[in-house]
């Protein structure tokens, strides 16, 4: 199979498979919150997120027997809604407009753009192994549901949990069960995982442009260009500590710090405090590293 073909291939599944859970979030959403008629990539931002965390737990919590660091997600959620139950409005809006258009097509360009780069701009040393790692504990979980990094080392000796950034390892292990392309487990997760992950981490920095002032094309760009920038050229500069960095394809890990922190803050400024600190929590869940520096920052 040639490369381009192999690309065509993969921006389809990730098309499918990311408007597949926007369209599930969007039934589920108006559990969390109104829609704001007038803030079309908010809307749509929750709706993708809503529905890539639901699918996630449900299929973690199925699969592992209900021994998953997801359970506690689940029961955040649950909890939220059963206080939120008198606030909840069923104000589904499938009409399709010229600004709904225009979120669409901002979607399939990031999706777009992130798989392209990922292509041109491949993992290196220390990463790649990571990546490796990362595709052996989602094709486990898959097999005995159990989450430690100890991948099929699990088949010769019961081992017990522990804690990790399992939420985009669940999630590439749906997408091993969705692998109707028959691609090769690295593929989906190097191209269709994190392409679809960072296309909603851009599509919630558009959301949180939008809560500032009205998007335009050029917008689409900055954030693009914005999630490239390499923080190293700086934080390299007479520092021999641990170099920070934040650029989501030279560590991207951070995907998921920029996947839940741009709703907390985008939420915050619109005034839903307790969705806000709710998704604050859901990151702890999904990246456990996190728990220190968000717990504080709560109780402090």
């Amino acid at each position: 199979m040639s490369i381009i073909i192999e690309f065509f291939l993969i921006g389809f599944f990730n098309c499918i498979v990311f408007f597949g859970i926007t369209f599930t979030g969007k039934l589920f959403s108006p559990f969390f919150l109104k829609i704001k008629k007038d803030k079309v990539f908010f809307n749509f931002l929750i709706d993708a997120l809503v529905g890539l965390i639901l699918v996630i737990f449900f299929y973690s919590i199925i699969f592992s027997g209900f021994k998953t660091i997801n359970l506690i997600g689940a029961i955040l959620i649950f909890s939220y809604v059963f206080s939120n139950i008198k606030n909840i409005t069923w104000n589904w809006n499938f009409n399709f407009n010229k600004e709904q258009l225009e979120v669409v097509l901002s979607s399939l360009f990031f999706l777009f753009i992130t798989t392209l780069i990922s292509y041109l701009y491949p993992y290196k040393g220390q990463v790649d192994e990571d990546i490796v790692q990362y595709v052996n504990i989602s094709r486990e979980l898959n097999y005995s549901g159990i989450e430690n990094i100890f991948s099929y080392f699990n088949s010769f000796k019961k081992i017990g949990l522990m804690p990790y950034h399992y939420f985009e390892m669940w999630f590439s292990s749906i997408l091993f069960k969705l692998n109707f392309l028959k691609l090769s487990n690295a593929i989906i997760f190097r191209y269709c995982c994190y392409s679809i992950l960072r296309s909603v981490c851009l599509l919630g920095f558009l959301a949180f442009i939008e809560s500032i002032k009205k998007v335009k094309i050029y917008d689409l760009f900055i954030v693009v260009f914005l999630f490239l920038f390499n923080s190293l050229l700086f934080t390299s500069i007479l520092n021999d500590s641990y170099p920070l960095h934040t650029s989501v394809w030279l560590r991207p890990n951070l995907i998921i710090y920029y996947l839940f922190l741009f709703p907390v803050f985008t939420l915050f400024g619109y005034g839903y405090r307790k969705l806000s600190i709710l998704f604050l929590l859901l990151l702890v869940i999904a990246s456990t590293v996190t728990a220190p520096a968000v717990i504080s920052s709560l109780f402090t």
